[in-house]
């Protein structure tokens, strides 16, 4: 979206599609790396796997007039899915990452302060909490194709997996 300097873009994939050992610090020159560990954290830390880096047609980037290129993050579109593991990436930076040992720590050592940031948020108690539900709130609902037994139970579930989230988190960490 919007007007930018198509040869910052193209700086980018440069430095993705080159080779050597230097292509976390060749990264850093361009793209602002703590920003991009922040940002793919920040996805893990609700579970997505339909924002970047997880599908590349999902980047939304902030090329300001000085500086490095940012991260905004989209909203996630499948959070908490139990099949989530923050190495499976489509992008081709987002695998170039994966594979640098110096773009991985980061990754790593962003995803594991933000596991440490979901224990202290208590994820599990604000969803459950947020996820009470009466009968007639159900019989309100136009779509009406659930029970209020049904919908408790799947809430209470996906309160069990937000719960033990910081923790599946913190695992995946090498």
């Amino acid at each position: 979206n919007g007007v930018g300097d198509e040869a910052r873009l193209v700086a980018v994939a440069d430095v993705v599609q080159g080779a050597g050992e230097t292509f976390y610090a060749d990264l850093g020159a361009v793209l602002d790396t703590t920003d991009f560990a922040a940002h793919w954290a920040a996805l893990a830390a609700v579970g997505d796997q339909g924002t970047y880096p997880y599908e590349t047609d999902d980047a939304n980037l902030l090329v300001p007039d000085v500086g490095l290129i940012r991260f905004v993050p989209d909203a996630p579109e499948s959070g908490w899915n139990p099949a989530f593991d923050w190495r499976h990436v489509d992008s081709a930076l987002g695998v170039r990452c994966v594979y640098d040992a110096a773009c991985s720590t980061a990754i790593g050592s962003a995803l594991l302060a933000v596991s440490e940031e979901l224990v202290r948020a208590d994820g599990g108690v604000v969803a459950a909490d947020a996820f009470a539900i009466s009968a007639a709130a159900v019989a309100d609902d136009p779509r009406r194709g659930s029970t209020a037994a049904s919908v408790s139970s799947s809430r209470t579930t996906l309160s069990a997996t937000i719960a033990e989230w910081p923790t599946t988190l913190a695992a995946s960490i090498p």
